[in-house]
């Protein structure tokens, strides 16, 4: 599925242009909350991938295999593809105190720091982009139980319970009008209606139950979430001339539409489009970006914080450069110092210790029941 490694490239992308480049979103690009989109159609995509993993693990526990063997090969080849680069990453930060890396270390080496920055409000901004690979560190934790164990008539329902959990719990924070809820923003409950969607979807997928093979030729549902998808990106603009209702809405429901526009985008490009559109997402250096777009995002947060003083010094102050153009200058350098890196681990760091999972494969052999 090509298309999907391109979606990862503009995801990060976007990323990059949020974090580099916050004047030029607010003013060329009407301030939308195009970052939040992106993050979100990240953990469509990945509970997607992650539950199709999971469900055909499933099918081979239904011909003999064990739990334990499963969740052995499933952990196994997870942490391979994700902990080298994230400990690594965190071990030259804590032996260097880079953004007070000592300090942050057990949330930071236990894949919570998304409950610290939730807790004291202060995401650290050095490490403040590792709120998201906590949310999913903790979804993969618990998630494969969820998919393995119960029987499959029920995984609809769970995917449905955690899309509605969500939503209510946001609910119930702006209720309660509950102190510095945006914070609550890092927590995994306040996530789960996107990643709900993309669980959903590949149930959808792979179940193929009576309810979804119906839904699956109304096509016109798909158009339905896409012009949807569009009104809320008007409706969650932060300038308040294209903020269509308040705020408090958007907190509410916002996360759980940018799950169902992710799930619209995932469920098109994983079919293959045609067009300019199919064209560009899986051409190949937007592949090759999305293959590696995790370590343009563990590396990319390193570029602002390291060279923005100095840009800053130099071409605003030097130079006088206009803002906006400094803001270019330095999404360039953040896009090229990130791709060279992440180019570099993959190549000689993350893709041979990825040759690992060859070791242990998804399907293990057992001996046929008596």
């Amino acid at each position: 599925m090509p298309q999907l490694d391109g979606l990862r490239a503009c995801a990060v992308l976007i990323v990059i242009l949020a974090h580099c480049g916050p004047a030029i979103q607010n003013d060329f690009l009407l301030g939308l909350p195009l970052d939040y989109a992106a993050i979100q159609v990240f953990f469509t995509l990945s509970a997607f991938l992650i539950t199709r993993i999971l469900l055909r693990c499933r099918s081979h526990m239904e011909k003999g295999q064990s739990l334990g063997a499963t969740l052995k090969a499933f952990y196994a080849r997870r942490t391979l593809r994700i902990f080298p680069l994230y400990y690594g990453f965190l071990l030259v930060g804590i032996l260097t105190n880079y953004g007070n890396g000592r300090e942050l270390a057990p949330w930071l080496l236990t894949y919570t720091y998304n409950i610290y920055g939730s807790i004291t409000g202060n995401w650290g901004y050095h490490y403040g982009h590792f709120w998201t690979l906590s949310v999913e560190e903790q979804f993969y934790l618990l998630w494969p139980l969820a998919v393995l164990v119960p029987p499959r008539r029920l995984l609809p329902w769970l995917c449905g319970a955690l899309i509605a959990g969500a939503a209510a719990f946001r609910l119930a924070m702006v209720l309660l009008e509950v102190p510095y809820f945006p914070s609550f923003f890092g927590l995994p409950i306040t996530n789960m209606d996107a990643l709900g969607f993309g669980a959903l979807l590949a149930v959808w997928r792979e179940v193929r139950q009576p309810l979804f093979r119906e839904l699956e030729g109304k096509r016109w549902i798909f158009g339905a979430l896409g012009a949807l998808a569009l009104f809320l990106l008007l409706w969650g603009g932060s300038r308040g001339h294209i903020a269509l209702l308040g705020e408090s809405s958007y907190l509410i429901l916002g996360g759980t539409f940018w799950g169902m526009t992710g799930l619209w985008l995932i469920h098109r490009l994983s079919q293959g489009v045609g067009g300019p559109a199919g064209w560009f997402l899986q051409a190949r250096p937007m592949v090759y970006l999305g293959r590696i777009s995790y370590g343009i995002y563990v590396y990319h947060f390193l570029v602002p914080f390291l060279l923005g003083p100095v840009y800053i010094g130099f071409f605003v102050d030097e130079l006088k450069w206009p803002w906006h153009l400094y803001e270019a200058m330095l999404t360039l350098t953040c896009l090229g110092f990130s791709v060279a890196a992440a180019s570099l681990s993959w190549h000689f760091f993350e893709g041979p210790l990825n040759s690992l999972k060859r070791y242990f494969p998804y399907r293990v052999t057992t001996p046929p029941r008596p």
